[in-house]
């Protein structure tokens, strides 16, 4: 006969103070006027899809735009609710440093959904009108759709927000010295395009496709027909291949959540610290390491 284990009136009460601070800071953060500006300002980015392209496949590239005032809100509000753990608490306190960790964590939970909600919303306009234009002939398309790794990786880009932020107001002794260097991050963050070649493995938010130089005297006619195209224009005097990559897109989301575990090592106490940093240095050398191998070209 199986015996059943009660839980124990400690592990109880343990969860109670994780789900009691959670609780208190969802309600502090619906109350911050923050995230509802950043969707509205995630819904202007959206916009960008409509106009006409300021060069071939601007759209297409565009996609991370819409995340990033979302993944800056996230980052502040987790900041903000951990800025409280930069005081001394006793070690015997009644809520042990882990818990009050968790409780915090799970409140971030709020943002993240508000933002993926918003960045769905993203997603469904674009396949509703059809797809996105991508390349020019004689290799266009116009019903260009992301992969599923590319659309994982504002989610990822979330989890990492959450971390940053938490990172930031727990270890930066000054919270407005914290929301300014989350700010400064975040605007380097939004020059997305300076992380190309070499650097792409690197980005935050990495933007496809990857243009594949074929040379000064190339025939684009001469191309096999299924090859997306970018003809020369005024910043570029060759034809390049245009070409997106899902196993790329996967590992760059691998990156992002083994970056994502080496800020929560900075959060959590000593006994999950080193686990956390071991972890997510291996999983981003990982994934950086192939995509490097992966990468188009």
């Amino acid at each position: 006969m199986n015996a059943v284990v009660a839980p124990q009136r400690g592990d109880t009460r343990r969860r109670a103070h994780v789900v009691s601070l959670a609780r208190l800071e969802t309600l502090r953060m619906m109350r911050n006027p923050l995230l509802p500006l950043a969707v509205l300002v995630s819904a202007w980015a959206t916009w960008f899809y409509g106009g006409p392209e300021a060069w071939p496949g601007a759209h297409y590239q565009g996609f991370p735009w819409p995340a990033i005032s979302l993944q800056f809100a996230t980052a502040a509000l987790t900041a903000m609710s951990f800025a409280p753990e930069r005081r001394d608490v006793c070690s015997a306190a009644p809520v042990r440093e882990v818990e009050r960790t968790l409780g915090r964590l799970l409140a971030a939970v709020l943002p993240v959904a508000v933002s993926l909600l918003a960045l769905t919303a993203v997603a469904a306009r674009i396949w509703f009108r059809g797809g996105l234009p991508l390349g020019n002939e004689p290799g266009a398309t116009t019903h260009a759709y992301f992969t599923v790794g590319e659309l994982v990786q504002p989610a990822a880009g979330l989890v990492l927000a959450v971390a940053v932020g938490a990172a930031a107001g727990r270890r930066i002794r000054n919270l407005a010295v914290a929301m300014t260097a989350l700010a400064t991050g975040y605007f380097i963050v939004h020059v997305y395009w300076l992380f190309t070649g070499p650097l792409a493995p690197f980005a935050i938010l990495q933007s496809q496709p990857v243009y594949v130089d074929l040379g000064p005297r190339v025939d684009p006619a001469t191309l096999p027909a299924d090859w997306l195209l970018a003809a020369p224009d005024e910043y570029e005097d060759r034809w390049a291949r245009l070409v997106v990559s899902e196993p790329l897109a996967w590992w760059h989301d691998g990156w992002l959540v083994g970056l994502a575990l080496v800020f929560l090592a900075l959060v959590f106490p000593r006994p999950w610290r080193t686990g956390l940093a071991i972890t997510g240095v291996l999983l981003a050398a990982v994934s950086v390491t192939a995509q490097f191998m992966v990468y188009p070209g």
